[in-house]
């Protein structure tokens, strides 16, 4: 008899037969809504070479941009996003409909002001005129202290800046950090490493120092002595900060140290007054990313003159602000910060450029007018009730889990229970009262900083706001945060080829559904599991459970190792085994939720519509694997391939798309998939965590 794979392509090579779908559906809906055949390859045999099935269409026709190493459903996500914003704003720019003074109105003017180079370029450094003379007014070494303590509202770091981060694990919520110092090239390695590269990258940063300071009166043997004093200070701060590795070790970046003790090592500096400036008059302790830097900056301020000094807060004003000034000066930052930190050769559109402040600083004001384009009430609901058949299906692993132990099971279901979900959109948009648009781009986007830094510090000390989003709704992104023990979607991962409020079931869980329940698995794995249900740090499960976990993992990592992601290069499985891991656990979370949802007709199951939409010559359970492996879709350049696959947690897409797929009974049974088939892997192979 012939195998089901041909007669897919025979039946999807013909007009579909309408009355073969489970639910009426006119015709002029087939192909809108869910899988897209044109992305698929019919021609491959799904027993042989799934991921090409799935994804063969897409994959032949798909470039990777001359610019990118990579290209995959995130980054066209990301282009696709970006495109929609673009247009959404060009149209709001040229209209008149918005509300002056609303949050939205400001957005759209804030981009507007952005894109407007006529008048950046008109207005040349003018708009930070105020700040440099300011700097310019700095006579000892105390009137500089009184300016570090006002740095902040200047969007500039200096020697030191405190800050809130939105979460920081193993940590009391909301802690009042104390970062620094700014170095201009960003990483300590350029300062301190020799080596050819190095050198071209510090002698190509000095000169572009020397053309910054040109544009405000220096002249060029001024500039040039002024940017290697400033150089020369900035590798003695680099000299004392944490080298690369270091930096990754949670424990040297978290020392609490008392105001009193911050008086004992930096004297220079009124520590009481500082902290009043910037609204955190009650602050008793603060959290010194950098101790040993702290310890020794009071000899090289010492050391250092009052007019190196000034020119280094003089070159982080233009470097911070290089972006929002004349395009002239946008260019000569660029020229180093994009062609030689980067290795980019060209600069993104100005109206791309402007959209990445406008998301940092107006992000829910954006958010607003992003959601009411592309993501209604109705897809809102539709991924809520998806969730909460994911958490469902959950409950269900956990209490009948063979390796977890009962009081684990107790504590895993709390865990579960107090879940905190966000998709889409929050049910409270930020205000954005407190932002004014000036007379300059740069103004404006003064102004949204400083509304954003007293937002950010006033929750210092306070507890963790659970309702607040990190991420506005047009990020394309989707993860687990342990501290506030939530998975989150913004509504921009929530489209094709995710999600899609219109498609049918099977696709959606396949989907989407399988993303939401690999984030879920994430508060349980041996990162998450070191959170309870509150996303306190405590350790929940027993060791034996460890073990048990642990003996999983390895028969993973095994399985795993022996894959070849091309001929002689080999997947790391130890690497990625957290990821993996979850992806398992999401699709085995899917496909039951799929099944008892499919089981029923209940509400809210009935108001989703059964049918096959784009895909309907393949069965439901064909359409819940062909959906995943869609959302794995990307391709590679031979070095970017290699990269990956030594460094990045996530394993490259043909992997994840099939490999995940071979560890499930259903996907044999759904394509027929035999011993002896490439796809077959034997039942004794194959893992399931959750």
């Amino acid at each position: 008899m012939q195998r089901m794979y041909s007669q897919l392509l025979g039946r999807f090579l013909k007009a579909p037969d309408m009355h073969s779908l489970r639910s009426p559906v006119p015709p002029e809906e087939i192909g809108q809504h869910g899988i897209d055949p044109m992305n698929m390859d019919l021609r491959a045999d799904p027993r042989a070479d799934f991921y090409r099935f799935a994804n063969g269409g897409w994959l032949d026709r798909t470039p990777i941009p001359r610019d990118r190493g990579r290209y995959g459903v995130f980054e066209e996500l990301r282009d696709r996003t970006r495109e929609q914003l673009l247009d959404l704003l060009s149209r709001q720019a040229s209209s008149s409909t918005l509300r002056e003074g609303s949050d939205e109105w400001k957005a759209v003017e804030f981009f507007k002001q952005g894109i407007d180079v006529a008048t950046r370029n008109a207005q040349g450094v003018d708009p930070i005129r105020p700040i440099l003379d300011t700097i310019n007014g700095i006579d000892d070494l105390p009137s500089l202290h009184t300016f570090q303590q006002h740095a902040l509202t200047f969007y500039i770091t200096g020697l030191f800046q405190p800050w809130v981060p939105s979460v920081k694990e193993g940590v009391p919520a909301n802690g009042v950090y104390l970062y620094g110092p700014f170095l201009g090239m960003y990483n300590r390695d350029y300062y301190l490493v020799d080596n050819e590269v190095n050198q071209h990258v510090r002698a190509r940063y000095v000169a572009t120092c020397a053309k910054l300071l040109a544009y405000i009166d220096y002249d060029q043997v001024r500039a040039e002595k002024a940017a290697q004093a400033v150089y020369d200070l900035e590798r003695a701060f680099a000299a004392t900060t944490l080298t690369s590795w270091k930096h990754q070790v949670r424990a040297l970046q978290n020392t609490p140290v008392s105001i009193a003790d911050l008086s004992t090592q930096y004297p220079l500096m009124d520590w009481t007054t500082y902290f009043q400036i910037i609204g955190l008059a009650d602050i008793e302790r603060i959290i010194v990313t950098q101790p040993r830097y702290l310890s020794a900056l009071l000899d090289i301020i010492n050391q250092t003159s009052l007019e190196t000094l000034k020119a280094y807060y003089k070159l982080e004003v233009l470097w911070s602000f290089a972006p929002m000034l004349s395009e002239e000066i946008e260019a000569i930052a660029f020229g180093f910060r994009g062609k030689v930190l980067q290795d980019r050769e060209d600069q993104e559109p100005v109206e791309e450029r402007v959209l990445s402040p406008l998301n940092a600083f107006l992000g829910e004001a954006l958010g607003k007018l992003y959601v009411a384009e592309y993501f209604p009430p109705e897809a809102k609901t539709r991924i809520t009730e998806l969730v909460d058949a994911l958490k469902l299906s959950f409950r269900y692993r956990l209490e009948s889990c063979p390796w977890l132990a009962s009081d684990s099971k107790v504590r895993s279901l709390e865990k579960l229970d107090k879940l905190g979900v966000k998709v889409g959109y929050p049910d409270h948009w930020r205000s954005y009262e407190a932002v004014s648009i000036e007379a300059s781009f740069a103004m404006s986007f003064l102004s949204a900083f400083r509304a954003e830094a007293r937002r950010v510090l006033n929750q210092a000390g306070k507890p963790m706001d659970k309702d607040q989003w990190f991420v506005p709704p047009q990020e394309v992104n989707a993860f687990y945060i342990s501290e506030n023990n939530e998975i989150v979607f913004p509504a921009a991962i929530l489209q094709l080829p995710y999600f899609d409020h219109r498609a049918d079931l099977a696709f959606n869980f396949g989907a989407i559904g399988s993303v939401i329940g690999h984030e879920m698995t994430h508060a349980f794995d041996l990162d998450g599991a070191k959170f309870d249900s509150e996303g306190n740090i405590n350790d929940w499960p027993t060791m034996a459970d460890y073990e048990r976990f642990q003996q999983l993992k390895h028969r993973i990592i095994t399985q795993y190792n022996a894959l070849q992601v091309r001929p002689g290069l080999f997947v790391n499985g130890r690497l990625a085994i957290n990821e993996i891991i979850a992806d398992l656990g999401g699709m085995q979370l899917a496909y039951d939720a799929l099944r008892r949802c499919r089981g029923t007709r209940t509400w809210p199951w009935r108001r989703w519509t059964m049918r096959a939409a784009a895909a309907p010559s393949l069965t439901e359970e064909q359409r819940f694997f062909v959906a995943w492996a869609s959302c794995t879709r990307e391709l590679f350049h031979e070095e970017t391939l290699a990269m990956t696959v030594e460094t990045d947690p996530h394993l490259p897409g043909a992997v994840r798309g099939s490999q995940t797929l071979r560890n499930m009974d259903a996907f044999f049974a759904a394509f027929d998939i035999r011993p002896g088939d490439p796809m077959y892997l034997s039942p004794k192979e194959r893992v399931a965590v959750w």
